[in-house]
């Protein structure tokens, strides 16, 4: 398989818009003859491995968005036959992630927790905190909770080890997943903050300027912080 190939585009643009804007989630019949129509069209294109990991994706993503969790699983766990997590962390764990949440949808949590150990024991894979080792915590954290089943006290120190990397500042309570539902939250309250201030119209400089000092001075965590501080200096390079 030519890993390079699994992150360049799949979908050409009016395609893409075409699945995620136009037709609505419950009619996934519709996009999946769309869908269907073009993989035929290209499918003499693609390498066959990268064709198969990257249609049962967006199958299996159809399939989520319309809440038919048996159907996403089963061209879910396809793809992950044949693609390891340092082929494509991203895509790798953004998969792991949504089998963990369908099997627990479905109440049907052994699966769900064998999904999560094999993400959680491969999380020395990415070097992506947020999208990959925090998503993969909440989600395990999720779980634990809807089953009624205790932390694995072997993966504290990947709490510990989030915590170090994005510079949060000192968690007090002892709890594990009480520790990964604060950072949970204290990562989307910036990361939300942070959205809205990247929103801000470009045409005035000085608002982009106060409110990035603003964020910058409130903000609790330091990868978001050096993140800011980073973006405040190009916008006062350019003016």
């Amino acid at each position: 398989m030519k890993l390079e190939e699994l992150q360049k585009s799949f979908l050409p643009k009016e395609i893409f818009l075409k699945l995620v804007r136009d037709i609505p989630r419950e009619n996934y019949a519709e996009k999946l003859e769309l869908l269907d129509d073009y993989i035929n069209q290209v499918k003499d294109f693609f390498d066959p491995d990268i064709l198969f990991v990257r249609s049962n994706n967006e199958i299996g993503f159809i399939y989520w968005e319309a809440e038919k969790y048996d159907l996403a699983i089963i061209h879910y766990e396809k793809v992950l036959e044949i693609l390891g997590p340092a082929d494509y962390p991203f895509l790798y764990f953004n998969i792991t992630y949504i089998l963990i949440v369908c099997y627990r949808s479905l109440k049907q949590f052994s699966p769900s927790m064998q999904w999560a150990d094999i993400a959680i024991n491969n999380l020395t894979c990415t070097e992506s905190t947020f999208s990959d080792k925090l998503s993969t915590l909440s989600a395990y954290m999720d779980l634990l909770n809807d089953a009624g089943r205790p932390f694995n006290e072997k993966y504290t120190p990947i709490i510990d080890n989030v915590i170090q990397e994005m510079e949060f500042p000192p968690v007090s309570v002892v709890d594990p997943l009480e520790r990964i539902k604060i950072i949970s939250q204290e990562h989307k309250k910036w990361n939300q903050r942070l959205m809205k201030v990247s929103l801000m119209s470009t045409e005035n400089k000085e608002e982009n300027i106060t409110a990035l000092k603003d964020y910058i001075a409130t903000c609790e965590i330091g990868w978001y912080k050096k993140y800011a501080a980073r973006k405040l200096q190009e916008i006062e390079y350019i003016s």
